[in-house]
């Protein structure tokens, strides 16, 4: 029974045992049984005894901890639930002996067994908290038995030295179970047993303890990352992890070292040897080796991975061409920004514009001439701008620009000096010089008119149409009750 109880719970502390199902399962299933053969021995006692009830309850107990075993076999139950029953089920019979006056005398001190069984099976925490509610269960039954005239089976000193005894019994078990844990941190770690699992792996691998001292390190940690073994072993990893991603860090560890024998999965930036940000990808899982906790953590390098998701981004949101942001994004930057300017109540202008007889450029110098002159005007836009501003390439030769915290009056400003910077600008083609000029219409958000991106945007456009009605190479801005005419392609 002993070494039964040993191979499934250790010391008694499920906070401090990774999960060994299976010993767990088998350990469980021996006590259940010599649980179930005792209570029945006992029910043929209490009935050849003439104690009827009592063998009947004892009979019950019985079954129930036999099932409790079929269940857990065929996973109708979980083995975590054992413990609970068994002492549920201790907990019945005892209080109905308490009860009934079942145990009279010193056969009273039979009842030790409850609490000394929770503390074994459950460790200090969970057996101490059950025997408080063992007591309060007894209590309960005191004043009920008080409160009717019903005999008390005990003597109240006896109750009270049983009461000081189980407290003395859970103070040493917590004491005897706080210095166990420490050992486990302090105790070393047999780093022979990884050796030859991670001696060729590819990805990092390295060991740490609890409070994350690296104790081990694979070779493809200095190919990696640069550092040699030698230069970071007994180092606190902390050290060299992105002080932006430290806390997450160390919650998982937290988690690990609380819950041996499961698994978590972290990202963070690891400091190259060259003072380089390293992306990392780390799956850790915390074990328990010769008494002691560490956690195994295997690493990869995510920085192609990183370049690129950045890479497929920036295709998602970026024109091809001019590398300026594509319509799609700016359908949703605009929406954005115009949630933003209502919110905080500040000025919000957008700009559109395009080239001016663009298609006789492409007629006279080519579409690769074209090319390079809506890209030469994407450059301009960019420089000008400003960061808060969004420039985007609308389709062909239009652009559009949202400038927030912009009031129209400087929103206008700023597109007479792109007008005049585009007029004043050449284009190299070959032995070619290509000069050319643009539109532009700007519209303010309104917060007295529909502010939706569509009636910003179709504002904006049809002051671009008056541009183009007043003989292009000029700026122009909405103004309420211009007719809705033209249309942004």
């Amino acid at each position: 029974m002993k070494s039964a109880i040993k191979s499934a719970w250790g010391d008694g502390s499920f906070s401090s045992v990774p999960g060994l199902l299976i010993s767990k399962k088998k350990a469980i299933s021996r006590i259940s049984f010599v649980i179930s053969a005792g209570l029945i021995i006992l029910s043929v006692i209490s009935w050849v005894n003439h104690y009827h009830v009592l063998s009947v309850v004892e009979g019950a107990l019985s079954i129930l901890v036999i099932l409790m075993v079929w269940f857990i076999s065929k996973r109708i139950i979980s083995v975590s639930l054992a413990p609970n029953i068994l002492l549920s089920v201790g907990a019945s019979y005892f209080t109905y002996l308490f009860l009934t006056g079942g145990i009279e005398g010193s056969g009273a001190y039979s009842i030790f067994i409850f609490p000394f069984a929770a503390l074994l099976f459950k460790g200090a925490y969970f057996g101490t908290l059950w025997t408080c509610l063992f007591f309060i269960a007894n209590a309960i039954s005191l004043i009920v038995m008080r409160f009717f005239d019903i005999p008390i089976p005990y003597s109240e000193l006896l109750l009270q030295r049983i009461v000081i005894v189980y407290m003395f019994a859970g103070g040493i078990a917590y004491f005897y179970e706080s210095f166990r844990s420490k050992q486990y941190l302090q105790k070393g770690f047999d780093k022979s047993k990884f050796k030859s699992l991670i001696e060729n792996a590819s990805d990092v691998v390295a060991v740490v303890d609890a409070v994350g001292t690296l104790e081990f390190l694979s070779p493809s940690f200095e190919r990696v990352l640069g550092h040699s073994k030698e230069e970071l072993i007994n180092q606190n990893a902390f050290h060299y992890i992105h002080k932006d991603d430290a806390s997450e860090v160390s919650a998982v560890v937290t988690k690990l070292v609380l819950r041996p024998g499961t698994t978590e999965k972290v990202e963070f930036r690891f400091m190259h040897k060259n003072h380089e940000w390293i992306p990392m990808e780390a799956f850790g899982r915390s074990v328990i080796d010769n008494g002691a906790i560490r956690i195994v953590v295997n690493a990869r390098d995510l920085t192609e991975r990183k370049q690129m998701e950045a890479k497929l981004e920036q295709l998602a949101t970026n024109d091809g061409l001019t590398k300026l942001y594509n319509r799609t994004y700016f359908n949703k930057k605009l929406k954005d920004e115009i949630y933003r300017a209502i919110r905080f109540k500040t000025p919000l202008s957008l700009l559109i514009l395009d080239l001016d007889h663009f298609k006789h450029v492409n007629d006279t110098h080519g579409h690769q001439a074209g090319d390079n002159c809506v890209v030469a005007l994407a450059s301009l836009m960019k420089n000008l701008s400003r960061s808060v501003d969004t420039c985007a390439r609308y389709g062909g030769d239009e652009f559009v620009i949202i400038l927030p915290q912009t009031s129209i009056e400087n929103a206008m400003v700023f597109a007479e000096r792109l007008r005049q910077k585009v007029e004043n600008m050449t284009v190299q083609y070959g032995d070619q010089t290509i000069q050319y000029t643009i539109s532009i219409g700007a519209k303010v958000l309104s917060l007295t008119e529909e502010n939706s991106a569509e009636e910003l945007l179709k504002g904006a456009d049809i002051a671009l149409y008056k541009a183009k009605q007043r003989g292009r190479n000029c700026a122009v801005s909405y103004s309420i009750g211009d007719p809705s005419s033209g249309s942004l392609a």
